[in-house]
């Protein structure tokens, strides 16, 4: 009886301290799994969150980012390469889009190309000075109608002073159905050949030379 009472305790006594050390290994494997985590999800977190910014500032138009972490030869690694395609992509873009400003500056003429909804994509000085009577304010994104408008408005077309609603008329529908060149009379002295030309997209291209002398 004695032994068995000794041979109990001892029994429960092992089983407490196997239960504590099952605890105390449980508590170290949850602070580990805890650590390896937080060290994981730092190695592959930051890194993302740098890739996403650089990609939030290309798509803005800045194209002098430096992303990093190109010595990662993982997942990350190749976004970075993929970025740095798509940052050279911008560059070569952005070095087209000022080769053709500058190819439409040096137009004589002047120039504007409206696309499918009428609105103005582009047009060089010129055209802009003689649309806003000197000035210098951009029309990118304005429509032919309200720009016409405007000039008729402010009396800058010598030919539509006399009717200027019949006129307005008649040229918006020259514009939106374009055939020959017509002659067009400003309030400057100017007088200015008139070329429009439908695009494949449904836009239309125009150009105005001063046929003055």
């Amino acid at each position: 009886s004695q032994t068995a009472l000794g041979l109990s305790n001892q029994l429960y006594s092992d089983a407490e301290k196997n239960k504590n050390i099952i605890i105390w290994v449980t508590i170290a494997g949850f602070l580990i799994s805890g650590f390896v985590a937080i060290v994981v999800g730092q190695s592959i977190v930051r890194p993302i969150k740098t890739v996403t910014d650089a990609m939030r500032r290309l798509s803005a138009g800045e194209i002098n980012v430096d992303v990093g972490h190109r010595h990662r030869r993982d997942e990350i690694g190749q976004m970075v390469d993929a970025i740095d395609v798509f940052r050279g992509n911008i560059i070569e873009r952005h070095a087209a889009d000022q080769r053709l400003r500058d190819a439409i500056e040096a137009i004589s003429e002047g120039f504007s190309l409206y696309d499918a909804e009428d609105k103005i994509i582009i047009c060089n000085m010129r055209y802009t000075e003689m649309f806003s009577h000197g000035g210098v304010e951009s029309l990118v994104g304005r429509s032919f109608a309200s720009i016409t408008s405007n000039a008729v408005d402010h009396g800058w077309i010598l030919d539509a002073k006399s009717h200027p609603e019949r006129w307005l008329k008649e040229r918006l529908e020259l514009h939106r159905n374009p055939g020959e060149p017509h002659i067009q009379h400003r309030a400057d002295g100017r007088w200015y050949r008139v070329s429009e030309r439908k695009t494949t997209t449904g836009g239309v291209v125009a150009t105005y030379a001063d046929i003055t002398e």
